[in-house]
């Protein structure tokens, strides 16, 4: 019984911690925006990519194409850019379909924290 409490409590911190993670403004391609209330109840994948990276730019066509495909499921892609710039960032947001968290968030301590959550390496 002491195992599933402590597991409980652990879960419900995690939760809080991710809410406050993702507790942001996010935009699209034209300008409106949105925070996570807008997305209850739908899958969050986080895109992280950059414009200057050769493989994100050859996997972006693919995953639009699969998002388009899935456009009316409850589904929803956030970028974060791991561009150089926020100006190469705006440009290479242009081709996506989905929304963004912005530049300066990506590249400071939420897009961290974020990243850190795929356990990979840049």
């Amino acid at each position: 019984m002491k195992v599933f409490v402590v597991l409980a409590l652990c879960s419900v911190a995690c939760a809080a911690n991710l809410r406050q993670l993702l507790d942001s403004t996010y935009t699209d391609v034209q300008g409106r925006k949105y925070t996570l209330e807008d997305f209850k109840g739908k899958y969050l994948a986080f895109y992280h990519s950059a414009s200057w990276c050769g493989p994100c730019r050859r996997f972006s066509p693919n995953l639009i194409s699969a998002y388009k495909a899935l456009l009316g499921w409850n589904f929803q892609v956030i970028w974060v850019s791991r561009c150089r710039s926020s100006s190469d960032s705006d440009s290479f947001f242009q081709k996506m379909p989905w929304v963004r968290i912005s530049y300066s968030e990506g590249m400071g301590w939420r897009g961290d924290a974020l990243f850190k959550l795929t356990n990979q390496r840049y």
